[in-house]
């Protein structure tokens, strides 16, 4: 894993104070908006990946995760700043990133990327809970 150094460390810490003092605001207004979308989403990453899978015949686990890859970096939860730092507040992986290794990125760097690996894990959390629902064919998987 990557450690921070400098302005990025310094970065980090001002995202660290504006989320801490967000969770709670954000917790009561909108968590209940983002993962019902999420679940909607999720549903539709299974479709498309299921069909991925199915139509240029990979695992449907290798589909999944390319697929979802594809979705997080295109979102809107992750490349509009303000709706990147929504999804940090009200995500559960918000610290996906560090765990992933980001590292030397400045501050809107910091909050895209924290952001995508916490969009990228939330839809992933939610595609497997529903996997089954989607996927009843044993040679999918």
């Amino acid at each position: 894993m990557g450690k921070l150094t400098g302005l990025n460390e310094k970065a980090l810490r001002r995202v660290g104070g504006y989320l801490g003092g967000r969770k709670k605001e954000a917790q009561d207004e909108g968590m209940a908006g983002y993962y019902s979308e999420l679940r909607e989403s999720a549903k539709d990453l299974l479709q498309e990946a299921l069909e991925r899978s199915r139509s240029e015949g990979v695992d449907f686990d290798e589909a999944l995760y390319e697929t979802a890859h594809e979705w997080a970096d295109g979102s809107e939860h992750v490349i509009y700043t303000g709706k990147a730092l929504n999804t940090l507040v009200q995500s559960r992986n918000w610290l996906a990133a560090e765990e992933e290794g980001v590292s030397d990125v400045d501050f809107t760097g910091i909050i895209t990327q924290f952001a995508y690996w916490a969009y990228l894990r939330d839809l992933m959390d939610y595609a497997e809970a529903f996997k089954d629902e989607f996927v009843t064919d044993e040679e999918d998987f």
